[in-house]
């Protein structure tokens, strides 16, 4: 019985070892491509831009965090920043810069839907947060911050003017403060806190 078993030839021995190996370099090829487009997706290479400013263009920033309005003031990018509620609080300006060049761009990494319909859904209703800056000529730019994804960790939000649903870092958000926290002589423990105010 054993000498009528087949063998295989050497010949076609090391073809099937080299078919077998250009199926393995295949998958090894193909995983490799998938996981770098995965990686230049979640590193934000392919973010969608919502709006974009030129910083030194806004007048006033105008946010509500919880509850309390905040407004900021200047007159141009070479005044100081005000604090419109009292304008005896000294800021840190480098830090309110630094929140109005956030404020001038907002981007995302996905765009849940194209209009606001079913936007209580999305937590529009009882905003988490809404942002509005005024440039120089006049124009201005309103964020509003709905309920935050409790699996990505982002918050849905969308734009006065452009109704796209889309999602934002909440580093984002993380970027503004109180007022108090702005003041020259809190300023430094503001930057060292770690603490959210979401």
């Amino acid at each position: 019985m054993e000498a009528n078993k087949k063998k295989i030839p050497p010949a076609a021995r090391i073809l099937i070892m080299l078919l077998v190996l250009a199926v393995a370099i295949g998958a090894y090829a193909g995983i490799r491509h998938y996981n770098s487009t995965h990686d230049k997706s979640s590193d934000g290479a392919d973010k969608t831009e919502i709006y974009s400013v030129d910083a030194d263009k806004i007048t006033q920033m105008k946010y509500t965090l919880g509850g309390v309005v905040y407004t900021f003031d200047r007159a141009d990018s070479k005044s100081d920043w005000t604090y419109s509620e009292d304008t005896s609080l000294s800021l840190d300006q480098d830090t309110v810069d630094s929140m109005a060049s956030t404020a001038a761009s907002v981007s995302t990494k996905k765009v849940v839907q194209d209009n606001l319909d079913n936007s209580s859904e999305y937590g529009f209703d009882s905003p988490t947060f809404t942002l509005t800056i005024t440039l120089s000529d006049g124009s201005a730019k309103t964020v509003t911050v709905g309920s935050e994804n409790s699996v990505t960790s982002e918050y849905y939000a969308y734009v006065d003017g452009d109704n796209r649903i889309f999602t934002i870092d909440s580093d984002f958000l993380n970027s503004f403060t109180t007022a108090d926290n702005l003041s020259s002589s809190d300023v430094s423990s503001y930057l060292n806190s770690s603490d959210s105010s979401y």
